[in-house]
């Protein structure tokens, strides 16, 4: 699928494209003289501490055929995808995604818990 008009693969390219320049060394930690790479629970907490990852819209892009979007938008930013850190960021995303999702599921059942309270209460209230 050809996603380069689809407004949540554009808004992660330019976010990708920003935060790994921004943030060169995003896919290793020092350790003594080596460099390791990070594990992919690292790098989705980088990505989800950062305020523009949040306002892209990923609902539905964790269900895409296997995940087809985000792995053609990372291969627009990392032009390697036999790497190591194509599939860390990959990876990374996806489980960003996924938390995010299931974060704002949370939100939505709280607050339709909420308004059940509030209708009970109002109706029974009589």
């Amino acid at each position: 699928m050809d996603y380069q008009n689809d407004p949540s693969a554009l808004k992660l390219y330019a976010f990708l494209s920003q935060w790994t320049r921004s943030h060169p060394t995003w896919a290793y930690e020092p350790s003594g003289w080596m460099m390791t790479l990070k594990s992919v629970e690292s790098v989705t907490s980088d990505l989800m501490s950062e305020v523009e990852f949040d306002e892209i819209n990923l609902a539905g892009v964790v269900k895409s055929p296997d995940g087809q979007l985000i792995e053609t938008v990372v291969a627009w930013v990392l032009p390697w995808p036999t790497s190591l850190e194509f599939k860390l960021l990959v990876d990374a995303i996806t489980a960003a995604a996924k938390a995010k999702q299931n974060s704002q599921r949370g939100v939505a059942a709280g607050l339709t818990l909420a308004a059940g309270v509030l209708l009970f209460a109002m109706f029974s209230s009589d």
